[in-house]
């Protein structure tokens, strides 16, 4: 654009020209970076409105510095769960997972990235526990390993291969390709929680204090699992986002006085506690996908048809949440000091001369008390046939 330019300006002409030029560029600039952190400090919780105010300035700082515009290598969105993770509705689909919460928030990657769709590898398939994405063994009375890995088109070259297993080997072929892992979600442990009750059918003829060292370990178990899990990935990937996902609960949809949406309820403030107490040391970020589905459990998800899993509206709203989560808390004061080095930088131009110069993990809730008789009416319900089920 400059040498078209000069090419009908004198060299006088030229020089202040694009002196004046550039100074206005960089005052708009200024009003610009001005103006947006007034309104994101004003609208920090709708972080989706400062990402709109947020392009605005970068479209402006690319328009002075062009050069500052590179290609980067390909970028990788890698997920990693159950059969939420892969996107599970009323039927199970056989594919390479692109799909569920996955898609949207794919796309939403490459909105960021130039238009550039990341490469989405989802090795996440139905019936996942925590346990089972190291051992590739099933808990008793789940399908067989090998039948729930067949759904996910990426473990056709081996079905017997772990989730872990597999998630290692792809971090070292997209790093052995150049490729870029920036984003890794992850979400598991509803189907600990099925496992738990089956494993555990004479959880009623317990004492209270056994049945509360049983909870305690569950949720260590969980917790050590995830712990293996993020140390993996940190190691491997440090600079990627990491994110986590809680649970929804559809079973709220039958009344706050229904044993199975109370222990569903215990059970998703268990995890989102445990998640919690993970995202700092691993610098992760919890998605919150609970609180938005409450009170729209049957416009969210199957459960009114027998279901667990979201339907296509369910996933677009978790989709919504990670991108919330994903956008990181706006810094002004950088923003303003990247103002004053541009302004320093004009002044000299105009100028024309340079110038010198972990613990035991409870249900939490209500009493452990009513929480024990909650949990013993759901359970003795299952054995009839209740409603809890797995992802």
């Amino acid at each position: 654009m400059g040498q078209r330019i000069t090419r009908h300006m004198d060299r006088e002409t030229a020089r202040r020209g694009g002196s004046f030029f550039g100074c206005a560029i960089v005052s708009a600039w200024i009003a610009e970076v001005f103006f947006c952190c007034l309104l994101m400090n004003a609208l920090r919780r709708h972080r989706r409105l400062i990402l709109v105010f947020a392009t605005r300035i970068a479209a402006i700082s690319l328009a002075i510095h062009p050069c500052l515009v590179a290609a980067g290598p390909v970028q990788t969105y890698l997920a990693l769960g159950d059969s939420i993770a892969f996107g599970e509705t009323d039927v199970i689909p056989v594919s390479f997972g692109d799909q569920g919460y996955v898609k949207p928030f794919a796309d939403f990657l490459a909105s960021q990235n130039g238009g550039d769709r990341p490469n989405v590898v989802n090795l996440a398939f139905p019936g996942e526990t925590s346990s089972s994405f190291f051992t590739a063994i099933q808990p008793p009375g789940d399908a067989p390993h090998t039948t729930l890995t067949a759904f996910n088109l990426n473990y056709q070259s081996n079905l017997a291969q772990s989730q872990n297993s597999l998630m290692l080997s792809t971090i070292a072929t997209e790093k052995a390709a150049g490729h870029t892992i920036t984003h890794v979600s992850f979400s598991l442990g509803r189907n600990d929680l099925g496992a738990f009750t089956a494993q555990h059918l004479n959880f009623f003829s317990l004492t209270p204090s056994q049945q509360q060292g049983l909870i305690n370990t569950f949720f260590g178990d969980l917790t050590a699992n995830y712990i293996a899990v993020l140390t993996e990935l940190r190691a491997a990937l440090p600079q990627a986002q990491i994110l986590l996902l809680n649970s929804y609960n559809e079973q709220a949809v039958f009344g706050a006085g229904d044993p199975f949406d109370i222990v569903n309820e215990i059970f998703d403030a268990g995890q989102t506690a445990m998640i919690q107490s993970l995202t700092g040391p691993f610098d992760a970020r919890l998605v919150d996908i609970h609180v938005p589905f409450i009170g729209h459990e049957a416009a969210y998800t199957f459960v009114l048809s027998g279901g667990v899993h979201p339907n296509d509206t369910g996933y677009a709203v978790i989709a919504d949440q990670m991108v919330d989560a994903s956008i990181p808390e706006p810094e002004c004061s950088g923003l303003f000091a990247g103002a004053m080095l541009l302004i320093v930088l004009a002044r000299r131009r105009v100028m024309g001369s340079p110038r010198v110069g972990h613990g035991v993990f409870v249900w939490p809730g209500r009493a452990h008390h009513e929480d024990l008789h909650v949990w013993q009416r759901a359970m003795q319900s299952r054995q009839k046939g209740g409603r809890l089920s797995g992802a």
